[in-house]
């Protein structure tokens, strides 16, 4: 068996996803073990998915961007990105990312460290451990971890960010079961602006009330069913 190289975490690493490279910093998240692995094929239906619909002239919302693969694959394909984490660990990981030079296509990026949901406010957030890929606003198992976190309504912040660029062309959104609550928060901006909207679902968390919401987003878009028992991939597109 050959043995795993070791990977200096100061140095970075190219990544390649759906065509696109960019570069992180080999520090796999916690829970996560060898995530940062280029041979490993995380994510790929989101990456086919965000795939042609990232360059220079489109606005990326990353809702739940986590240490950033999606936020860095867009800002390496030169969309502007406002990248939502509210997990401090998670979101430490994602500044750290950020700073690694992505290219000469680098687009702007804007990271903000609070929750998505349907009001403006305040949520506590959960988890095993914080900066895994499974924190929530749910409780779930035996989570332990709490923290108190900032949470914004999308469609009071569009018009804040609006003086850089125009509302989002594509919005990803896996948040841990949050996803109806910020569909919830940003309906206005679904209606005006018509974004994809690439979505992960996360039946063990949702209830009756949040499939309403999903129900009625995908209708906005034509889709006439949502499949409620089991996890998926959805993508709404104008």
């Amino acid at each position: 068996m050959t043995a795993k190289p070791v990977r200096d975490p100061r140095v970075p690493i190219e990544i390649v996803r759906a065509g696109q490279a960019f570069s992180v910093y080999p520090k796999d998240p916690p829970g996560n073990p060898d995530f940062w692995d280029p041979a490993m094929t995380w994510e790929t239906p989101t990456y086919a998915a965000l795939a042609g619909r990232l360059h220079r002239a489109a606005t990326f919302w990353d809702i739940g961007a986590w240490c950033g693969p999606f936020t860095l694959y867009a800002a390496a394909a030169g969309a502007t990105t406002w990248a939502f984490e509210p997990d401090p660990i998670a979101y430490a990981h994602l500044i750290e990312n950020l700073t690694i030079d992505q290219g000469p296509g680098e687009g702007l990026t804007f990271p903000m460290m609070f929750a998505c949901g349907a009001h403006t406010g305040a949520a506590v957030l959960y988890a095993d451990a914080l900066g895994d890929s499974r924190t929530s606003q749910r409780a779930k198992g035996t989570q332990k971890k709490a923290l108190e976190v900032p949470v914004v309504r999308l469609d009071d912040l569009a018009p804040h960010i609006g003086a850089y660029g125009a509302g989002p062309d594509v919005v990803k959104i896996d948040c841990e079961g949050m996803e109806a609550e910020v569909l919830a928060g940003m309906m206005e901006t679904i209606v005006n602006d018509r974004p994809t909207i690439v979505i992960s679902l996360h039946p063990g968390y949702l209830y009756g009330k949040d499939w309403a919401v999903i129900e009625r987003v995908a209708a906005i878009y034509g889709e006439s069913e949502v499949v409620r028992d089991q996890s998926e991939l959805l993508v709404w597109s104008r």
